[in-house]
């Protein structure tokens, strides 16, 4: 660092400034001192919302947080705050039957759960359980998904396409 460049401050401006810290110490307020700083502060947070909305302010502030820790009780009272308020179709990106099908898929095994049973071949040894759509027209419907385990879904999904599986399609029906 270059030496002389930079003003140093001078150690009167440190005391002076070192007398101003504690003007109030020891003093005390009356109601309507109280008050009167109330109401300043006040106004003085309108100002600050009002700049708030800047954009460019916004984006200042937002880096200047980055990085910074925030406590257990601080982001537990968040959660709690939070918790049910964006759910459905309150998500401001709700998309209702237009959803993909991973995004349904996801959404009724949340609804009922993970598959535990496949209900065409009754097993329950197979690796994966999956929720199968009967209709094949993907509604946001629980009462449109059995469960079944991949095999089976494999065989359901081809039947459905009138594929070589066609004779499994009346013993698949009967849960339609």
């Amino acid at each position: 660092m270059p030496t002389g460049v930079y003003k140093r401050k001078t150690k009167n401006y440190l005391k002076n400034l070192s007398k101003s810290w504690g003007w109030n110490k020891g003093k005390k307020s009356n109601a309507a001192q109280l008050n009167a700083l109330n109401e300043g502060r006040k106004k003085a947070w309108k100002n600050i919302k009002k700049r708030l909305h800047n954009p460019v302010i916004a984006r200042k502030i937002s880096r200047a947080l980055i990085g910074r820790k925030l406590s257990k009780e601080h982001i537990e009272n968040v959660r709690r705050a939070l918790k049910g308020k964006y759910t459905g179709e309150k998500i401001a990106n709700w998309r209702g039957d237009k959803v993909g099908k991973a995004a349904l898929h996801n959404w009724v095994e949340r609804r009922l759960g993970k598959p535990k049973k496949c209900e065409h071949c009754k097993t329950t040894n197979a690796k994966k359980f999956e929720w199968a759509n009967k209709s094949q027209l993907y509604k946001r419907d629980l009462k449109d998904f059995i469960r079944l385990c991949t095999k089976c879904h494999i065989a359901y999904d081809r039947s459905m396409c009138r594929g070589p599986f066609k004779d499994k399609i009346s013993e698949l029906q009967k849960y339609e």
